[in-house]
């Protein structure tokens, strides 16, 4: 549990706005196991306690973890040889969804669907191993 916690603090304190370099499975699902774990606790906190005190501290905790989440992210496709950019990709048919609702809601469900498959595709990515040698983003991560 030791490294875990390790691994979790590294990320957040050394590598809180590095969107540059790669990193490895073991770093990014360590860091994402623990973010949730945290995360619930602190939502079943809030929903146990119910004060605004509560509710603040927890949406500064959501948006101190947003900038090292989205970083290791992108440093997880790039250690698959892909672009950063490619974390975009669901928020698109998000946005045209929201924007498309009240036009036509039929519109929404496949943009829906797209959103979920290129959620599920990035998840997919996230757990093949990354790429052998050096690449385009740098080296191997240790």
């Amino acid at each position: 549990m030791g490294v875990r916690l390790s691994i979790f603090k590294r990320v957040v304190l050394a590598h809180y706005f590095d969107f540059h370099g790669r990193a490895g499975r073991v770093e990014f699902w360590n860091y994402a196991i623990i973010l949730l774990g945290i995360t619930f606790i602190a939502a079943i906190a809030v929903r146990l306690f119910s004060t605004a005190s509560a509710r603040m501290l927890f949406a500064a905790w959501s948006l101190g973890c947003f900038l090292p989440t989205v970083g290791i992210a992108i440093r997880r496709l790039h250690d698959l040889g892909r672009s950063g950019w490619l974390l975009v990709t669901p928020l698109v048919p998000a946005f045209l969804m929201l924007l498309l609702f009240f036009w036509f809601w039929p519109v929404t469900v496949v943009l829906a669907a797209t959103m979920l498959g290129s959620t599920g595709y990035l998840l997919y990515l996230c757990v093949q191993p990354g790429m052998t040698g050096e690449n385009r983003y740098g080296p191997v991560p240790a």
